[in-house]
Parts: C-alpha cells; sequence; structure tokens
C-alpha cells in the first residue's frame, strides 16, 4: 500500500494544476465557439451642399473621387484615412450637383467627432482634402442603436477647412 501511494504522489501534482486550470477556462467560455454578437448599429443620413453651385465645381477629371466619410477620430494627417476599422465613408458621392442627401445603414453606435465631404483631388493615394464638414454640435455626432441620425454638410471647393483640423475635444 506504501509503494503505491509513492508512484500516484507525483502524477497528482502534476495532474492537479492541469485539471484546476481546465476547469477555470471552462467555467470562463460560457458562449464556446459561437461567433460574437453583431455590433450594435444605426442609421446615418447627410444632407450635402455645394456652395456656389455650379461654379465652384472643378472639371470632372479633376474630380477622382468624392465621398462622405464619418471618422470615429480626429485625423492627424491624411495616412489616417487608412484607419478603415475607425471610419465609415458612403459610395461615390455625385458631381455637378446642387444638392444630395446619403443615407449609411449599419453604422456602428459610437461617436464620431470629424466627418465631411473629402475629395481625392490627384492619382496620388494620399492626396485628399475635406471640402466641408459637418459643422451642427461642434461637428460632433452620435449613432445611437436603431436610430436614425440626421447632420448636414456645407461643402465648397474654394474654401476647404483647414487640414489636418485643430485639436477637437471630445466631452
Amino acid at each position: 500500500m506504501f509503494r503505491r501511494t509513492s508512484y500516484l504522489l507525483p502524477c497528482l501534482t502534476t495532474l492537479l494544476p492541469a485539471v484546476l486550470a481546465l476547469a477555470v477556462f471552462l467555467a470562463a467560455c460560457d458562449q464556446g465557439f459561437t461567433p460574437p454578437e453583431d455590433p450594435l448599429t444605426g442609421t446615418l443620413v447627410v444632407d450635402i451642399t455645394y456652395e456656389n453651385h455650379p461654379e465652384t465645381w472643378p472639371p470632372t477629371e479633376e474630380i477622382y473621387e468624392l465621398l462622405f466619410v464619418a471618422l470615429r477620430f480626429v485625423p492627424k494627417d491624411t495616412a489616417d484615412f487608412l484607419q478603415l476599422n475607425r471610419l465609415i465613408f458612403s459610395e461615390r458621392l455625385q458631381f455637378h450637383v446642387e444638392r444630395q442627401t446619403v443615407m449609411l445603414d449599419s453604422v456602428r453606435t459610437g461617436v464620431y467627432p470629424y466627418s465631411g465631404v473629402a475629395h481625392k483631388y490627384s492619382p496620388d493615394l494620399f492626396a485628399w482634402r475635406p471640402i466641408g464638414l459637418v459643422e451642427e454640435g461642434g461637428g460632433i455626432f452620435v449613432i445611437s442603436p436603431g436610430e436614425t441620425t440626421r447632420v448636414s454638410v456645407s461643402a465648397d471647393f474654394l474654401n476647404p477647412p483647414p487640414f489636418p483640423p485643430p485639436e477637437i475635444e471630445i466631452q
């Protein structure tokens, strides 16, 4: 009887922590391998007005892209636009129009402190500039779950806002 216990003792000292660790791991995994729930989303409607239409529009060949972009952060330079998981953008906006309304569905909820119409003015990857920003609410809006948020932008090709923007304080 004494010999048998001496053989089991080393096994128990190494096996017991492994069993306890497995029990803690299984207790922490209440969802198993199911995918995480979809993030909560809302809808964003944007009313865009182009100032001094049609005189201020550049020729079509100078508009490489035109999008509405909403960022979950304040950019420091155009390289920040590569943070695709922290921004949303519309389909290509219409050219040479006075007004346009854009609707973006399934927008991730949260605070968007910097948003506006972005103009790509050359084939260079980083040749983007804002031509108008959301101004109501200090330029900051919130997308709430299941709700529709409406904002407006006054875009002006001849008088674009400064970029990078001055520091914006989020409260």
